[in-house]
């Protein structure tokens, strides 16, 4: 049985190589994250071809939280997210972000990784503020 929203990563972070399964849209996901061998990420790796995000990823404490800022490179070059985890929705709906962190995009299809990954480039249409 195929979900419509699972979706299903292959990541390095430095010296590790992942698999992580997400589940859902919006506020509230289910996320998992197994290590893999070096190896079997190298075996993996081409069936992602046509569908690759690079970007660097920085990690900004805030107000007990912490707030990842991604700058997106080569065919996403000049696109910027921020991603800020909770444990709660309502948590999520009591945070007061800091002014230069911009609009929120939580639930906009057009910045999913997910959508991005399978674009060439981005979209003309894509409001970036």
């Amino acid at each position: 049985m195929a979900r419509k929203d699972l979706e299903i990563r292959l990541r390095r972070k430095g010296s590790q190589h992942v698999v992580t399964i997400k589940g859902g849209h919006g506020r509230r996901r289910l996320e998992e994250e197994v290590e893999i061998p070096k190896g079997s990420f190298r075996s993996l790796w081409p069936l992602t071809r046509g569908a690759r995000i690079t970007k660097r990823r920085y990690d900004i404490p805030y107000n007990g939280h912490k707030i990842e800022i991604d700058i997106y490179q080569e065919r996403h070059r000049g696109l910027v997210t921020a991603d800020i985890e909770f444990n709660s929705v309502r948590q999520s709906r009591d945070f007061q972000p800091p002014q230069w962190l911009g609009r929120e995009i939580t639930g906009v299809r057009q910045y999913a990784n997910e959508v991005l990954a399978r674009r060439q480039k981005l979209p003309a249409k894509l409001n970036r503020g």
